[in-house]
């Protein structure tokens, strides 16, 4: 009688190759333990492999049992499978890995799900549970995403800068920065604020609407997506849509406000860590909603919120993002959402790698130039001293040394002047969108209103100076000009008691002309030059020109 069991030489003739394999020896860096992965013929015929504790090795009995459950086809003689175990585990892995859980930076290299580059060629990300994450994914190619997006790139500052964040994310790292930020863009529906933040997804990602999160998500499901993007950035849709379907609360954006830049979860304790580890990561983001973060809410958001979860507002015309379109190309605006939607759709997840390649391999000269170019923006912009307004800016400057190192790497869809030109507009709109520069528009507007009811702003015609009893107590002139209106005229100085930086000051003026209450020449200058004799500053000094009848008109309490 002839067994219909083989033994590992007919295996390795039928199969060319050996029945069992000692594949890997893995190194769990986080944990500080070992597994073994062995690789196996199934009964099914198909190459398999398990992964267990490097423990068992001392017991082959029970990775026998292990590899049966697992469908091995294993000799029927328990002994012959046992000592085919020991040949195998007596051999050197085929390999060495080092797993973690942690995507992003490790030194040098960069991991993700499908991915590392780098010195540490070795480590990988450890598989989940639930298996591979289909959104991060690649499909495409990098020329037809670049291709795709340039055109619409160009019409809006506000989807470049959207896409730019996505390349910043990586320079935290790079620059010893250990706090992200996340840009809040708001506007009425149907403005183009998903679409922005899905194309910013597409750099390392699919980005179709069911891959993008939304405020639907619980406090540990925020952690976990946030360790999942470590080192990129992630997108919350939707600021409507909360938890259960209700409205997202002051409390939840306050949290989402500290969490996602400030690196960090929930620290449980010990025995509960055991199920649900302590993570950190870092990171940048993007949130979307109808409203500004602050209109309807029942507090103020502190410094400290505002630094961190920025609002930025979308222009709510016909023109949705498309800020840079003029009138004339206004209709082209449709056809880019469209050109945006099936680029997206084709080609995502295929910039990331080349721009984290490009860093590596010139790091000390990335590192180099996203400094200058974060330090040049911060002088550009006038930003001052104060710890609040450089840390507030700063994040932009990241933004932008983002966008200017990935044009050098080649895989942007902008240009460098466009690049400057999209953050600068998005840094006002986010000094404007402050409720502090309304609050001290609101303190300035009353000042005036209060000095003009005490007498400190003479009427003065052109060439009068102004009289000696009123040196000690004159804020500035009223002068009529055409049209039988009266300009209040005041000393830009007066601001800075209120407005320490320029930016601030500038923030504050565009404020004013917004409101009506500000005189700006044809040629967009808001401070004047008028000549005038008896203040402090002689000869033809620049001044603030404000309209008398709509200060007056101004809704805001005398008392401030």
């Amino acid at each position: 009688m002839t067994s219909t069991h083989m033994n590992n030489g007919d295996r390795n003739n039928l199969t060319g190759q050996p029945s069992l394999v000692y594949k890997t020896l893995i190194h769990h860096i986080d944990e500080a333990r070992y597994d073994i992965e062995l690789e196996f013929q199934s009964v099914s015929g198909v190459r398999q492999s398990i992964v267990i504790p490097r423990s068992a090795a001392t017991t082959p009995s029970l990775i026998h049992t292990k590899l049966l459950d697992a469908g091995a086809n294993l000799s029927g003689q328990k002994d012959e499978a046992l000592a085919l175990i020991k040949a195998a585990l007596n051999e050197e892995p085929a390999r060495n890995q080092r797993h973690t859980r942690r995507g992003g930076w490790h030194g040098r290299t960069f991991v993700t799900r499908y991915w590392t580059v780098g010195e540490q060629q070795d480590l990988v990300l450890q598989p989940t549970t639930q298996g591979d994450n289909p959104v991060d994914c690649a499909s495409g190619a990098l020329k037809s995403w670049r291709r795709g997006l340039k055109e619409a790139c160009a019409g809006s500052s506000y989807l470049s800068f959207g896409i730019g964040v996505a390349f910043a994310a990586p320079l935290l790292h790079l620059l010893g920065e250990d706090e992200g930020a996340v840009f809040n863009f708001h506007a009425r529906s149907s403005r183009g604020k998903s679409t922005v933040c899905r194309a910013s997804q597409s750099v390392f990602a699919r980005a179709a609407k069911n891959d993008v999160a939304t405020y639907a998500i619980t406090p540990r499901g925020l952690e976990e997506l946030c360790f999942e993007r470590n080192d990129r950035m992630l997108v919350l849709d939707e600021e409507g849509r909360g938890s259960g379907g209700k409205r997202v609360t002051d409390a939840q954006k306050r949290n989402l406000a500290f969490m996602i830049p400030g690196g960090q979860g929930a620290v449980r304790s010990r025995s509960v860590s055991l199920h649900l580890p302590n993570i950190k990561w870092r990171a940048f983001g993007l949130t979307t909603g109808e409203v500004p973060l602050e209109t309807g809410a029942t507090r103020q958001r502190e410094d400290g919120e505002r630094t961190r979860h920025i609002d930025i507002a979308l222009p709510n015309g016909r023109r949705g993002i498309f800020d840079c379109l003029d009138a004339e190309n206004l209709n082209r605006a449709s056809d880019y959402a469209e050109q945006i939607e099936a680029t997206i759709r084709d080609h995502h997840g295929v910039a990331l790698r080349p721009y984290i390649e490009s860093l590596i391999n010139n790091w000390e000269p990335a590192s180099r130039e996203a400094k200058q170019v974060i330090e040049d923006f911060l002088i550009n912009e006038k930003v001052g001293r104060d710890p609040w307004e450089q840390r507030f800016a700063r994040k932009f400057g990241i933004v932008l040394a983002g966008m200017v190192l990935a044009v050098h790497c080649r895989v942007a869809p902008w240009t460098e002047d466009h690049a400057r030109e999209s953050v600068q507009r998005a840094y006002k709109s986010a000094l404007k969108a402050l409720r502090a520069t309304h609050e001290v528009g609101d303190v300035f507007v009353a000042q005036l209103t209060n000095a003009l009811d005490h007498g400190c702003f003479p009427i003065l015609s052109k060439g009068e100076p102004l009289p000696e009893t009123q040196r000690e107590t004159a804020w500035g002139f009223r002068r009529k000009v055409k049209e039988g209106r009266i300009f209040v005229v005041v000393d830009p100085a007066r601001l800075k008691p209120l407005a320490s930086s320029r930016p601030l000051r500038a923030a504050l003026l565009d404020l004013f002309v917004e409101k009506g209450l500000l005189h700006q020449a044809n040629n967009g200058k808001r401070e004047i030059q008028i000549a005038v004799s008896g203040f402090p500053r002689e000869g033809r000094v620049r001044w603030l020109c404000f309209y008398e009848d709509r200060l007056r008109a101004y809704p805001v309490s005398r008392q401030a």
